[in-house]
């Protein structure tokens, strides 16, 4: 079965938006192989939703899949390239299962870089995939790093397709601040700018020079910028970064005990992994974990006891805007974007360093506190 057709009508829709009724039906069989199908298991937010923490709640399941179908459905939108779409639809390939909850547990929570495998790796080994890329005449090379072509994968504050995605999805799926009209006129404005089509650029120093870069026309910008901020500041909560530290501390006692192995979160859906850990000793680690449902702030602890501080990764956004004949950043000619900036700015300086404790049994702190 088509693994889109297995999709809610309104992901389907989102799909549709995407591709503007033009989907590649050339991905179909790269998304039925095993390596894709493993991402079908695997929660976009990194497992958050099987807690039971009310801001972490979505109101249907996106997986990785879907996300890097999104992916691909935007660069054939943007670009109509093969090589460029299957290397979107790739991206993804070496996110183990609960994704960056693994950078957590390695301490990047800063980057959250560390925890993925190379798609070089993981196609390599893939004689199914290596022989479709033969029959679509698409180098194996210009595949494996998606940070070849900068509108795929860009720098922060760039904007790029993945984190476009990101910032759609959590719009409509997680925060539940977007409709699928909102997203669908913002994307009919997302546009790609090459450097050598403006000579003349009102941008920070930072950013005078590029070559290609994903942006938007200004008409719907600051919408844009609007979710690009709630999204930010949904990812620098208390709550998600409590959650995402707990996990990571979970996965590392159960892998210590070689209850799931470490190489087995690249290979295995979350499902599996879970029934493993249910079924292991350390059963109440996974049922304290689907119900923690508080975390508040504490005053530095004292030693013996499990709290958590956790510093974490500015996933901003503010991306160019083709504003009359000149590229700008919203924030150099919006008052309103500005002011919204330094909201944030100063909401991630209150809330970054700051100590963290929860419902979860003491039985589960305990065990856990000799991570921390």
């Amino acid at each position: 079965m088509n693994y889109i057709n297995t999709l809610n009508e309104e992901i389907r829709q989102y799909i549709n938006i995407l591709c503007d009724g033009d989907y590649p039906d050339f991905i179909e069989k790269y998304i039925e192989t095993e390596e894709l199908q493993r991402l079908a298991g695997s929660d976009y937010y990194c497992g958050m939703p099987y807690t039971d923490v009310s801001l972490l709640q979505v109101k249907y399941p996106y997986s990785r899949l879907t996300h890097s179908i999104a992916c691909a459905c935007m660069a054939w939108h943007l670009t109509k390239d093969k090589t460029q779409t299957i290397c979107a639809l790739f991206h993804d390939l070496g996110t183990p299962a609960f994704s960056h909850v693994h950078d957590f547990k390695l301490g990047d929570s800063i980057k959250q870089a560390s925890s993925e495998k190379k798609v070089i790796d993981i196609i390599s080994r893939s004689e199914e995939i290596k022989t479709y890329l033969k029959a679509d005449q698409i180098d194996f090379n210009d595949v494996i790093d998606p940070k070849k072509f900068p509108i795929i994968d860009n720098s922060i504050p760039s904007l790029c397709i993945d984190r476009l995605d990101g910032i759609f999805t959590t719009g409509l799926i997680w925060g539940q601040y977007l409709t699928l009209d909102d997203i669908k006129k913002i994307y009919s404005t997302i546009k790609v700018f090459k450097g050598d089509d403006y000579n003349c650029m009102i941008l920070p120093i930072k950013r005078f020079t590029f070559n290609v870069e994903l942006g938007l026309e200004r008409i719907y910008a600051l919408k844009f910028f609007k979710a690009s901020i709630k999204y930010s500041t949904l990812l620098q909560s208390k709550e998600d970064k409590y959650s995402m530290q707990l996990l990571g501390h979970i996965i590392k006692a159960v892998e210590d005990e070689n209850i799931v192995k470490n190489g087995e979160f690249y290979q295995l859906n979350e499902q599996v992994i879970i029934d493993r850990i249910l079924n292991s000793k350390y059963y109440y680690l996974w049922e304290d974990f689907t119900k923690l449902s508080e975390i508040y702030k504490v005053k530095k602890p004292t030693n013996g006891e499990y709290y958590l501080q956790v510093p974490v990764k500015v996933r901003f956004c503010s991306p160019l805007i083709k504003h009359y004949d000149y590229l700008a950043i919203i924030d150099d000619i919006s008052d309103e974007a500005k002011k919204m900036q330094q909201q944030f700015t100063e909401y991630y300086q209150n809330n970054n360093n700051i100590f963290m404790d929860s419902n979860i049994s003491n039985k589960s702190k305990d065990l856990l506190i000799q991570y921390n």
